[in-house]
């Protein structure tokens, strides 16, 4: 999709370029700002965790996946879940998955996400 700086004389064309080539890394960069700014983009959104990994219940979800009666083939196939980030998530090698995909899982696995009261602040 072609990207255009509008002056008031002339529009201007951008540059192409991959996140790669301006050194922008998904993780480091990208979720954090838009986590900090997610208003930019959508301004009646509240980021209440950036990947399920971050959550507490995110072992229970690997194990609950380990411990299926069918195989992460199967359980990939039937969600659309890419069978790669499954086993990574299982293996505990990669960090977290979006929150569709947690939603995805426990639909098919028929668990329940329950939000846990915030901790209370000591002091």
């Amino acid at each position: 999709m072609p990207v255009y700086k509008l002056t008031n004389n002339k529009i201007i064309p951008l540059n192409i370029a991959t996140f790669a080539e301006l050194k922008i890394e998904e993780r480091g960069d990208l979720q954090r700002l838009l986590r900090d700014q997610i208003e930019i983009v959508s301004p009646d959104t509240l980021v209440i965790s950036e990947e399920f990994g971050d959550w507490d219940d995110s072992e229970q979800l690997r194990k609950a996946v380990e411990q299926a009666p069918v195989s992460r083939y199967a359980i990939s196939k039937a969600t659309g879940i890419d069978q790669a980030v499954l086993s990574k998530f299982v293996r505990g090698e990669r960090k977290g998955i979006s929150m569709e995909t947690a939603d995805a899982l426990c639909d098919y696995l028929e668990l329940t996400l329950v939000p846990k009261k915030p901790k209370k602040k000591e002091g």
